[in-house]
This record gives C-alpha cells, sequence and structure tokens, in this order.
C-alpha cells in the first residue's frame, strides 16, 4: 500500500473545471463533492449548501479508499469535539484530513 501512496501523482488542476489547487472548485464541476453529504455535488441533491469544496490535487475518492485501507475515522463528540473513531461505530465518517496528513507525508519521505 505505502508504494502506491507515495507514486500518486498530484494533479495540479482540476480535470473538468480546470480550477487550480487550493481554489474552489467552478459551479457544475463534476469533480467537486458536496462539502454536506459528501457524494458527487452536481448530482446530490442538496439545497442551500453554500460551501464550495477546494481543489486538493487528490481525487476524493482516493482519499475515501485511503481511510477504508488505513481504518481512519472520525466523529463527534460533544464537549470533546472531533475523535478517533471506529468504522463500525454508527456516527462515523472518513477522516479525510488523516488520510491527507498520511498521503503528503509520505509524498515529502518520497
Amino acid at each position: 500500500m505505502a508504494k502506491l501512496l507515495k507514486d500518486i501523482k498530484k494533479q495540479n488542476s482540476c480535470h473538468d473545471c480546470g480550477t487550480s489547487i487550493g481554489f474552489k472548485h467552478e459551479s457544475g464541476c463534476d469533480n467537486e463533492v458536496c462539502t454536506s453529504c459528501h457524494l458527487q455535488k452536481l448530482t446530490c441533491g442538496c439545497e442551500g449548501v453554500e460551501l464550495r469544496e477546494r481543489w486538493t490535487g487528490v481525487s476524493h475518492e482516493y482519499l475515501m479508499q485511503l481511510c477504508e485501507d488505513n481504518n481512519l475515522y472520525t466523529k463527534w463528540e460533544t464537549g470533546s469535539g472531533w475523535v478517533i473513531a471506529e468504522m463500525a461505530d454508527s456516527d462515523s465518517q472518513h477522516d479525510l484530513n488523516a488520510a491527507a496528513q498520511i498521503l503528503f507525508k509520505l509524498k515529502k519521505s518520497k
């Protein structure tokens, strides 16, 4: 698994809308993920979601798979904030921040 992580190529711009790393996707981009339901924003059906996803250079699907392969999950606990969780926890979600940290640490050590 580590070989795949360190060899992944970052895409400097989104394949659909062309936005650069760190900038928000353009409206109608088929690569943008909804910040509410985490599905493809173009087809998810969520209404009133104003927060736009920024392009990281790595696909959302890849980060989700990285979470699943490395058991990276989180959940919100009142009074504690975001805490480490297990996939089996009913209110857990993929910890995309932890996945991105792993990915970019491996890229730096290359």
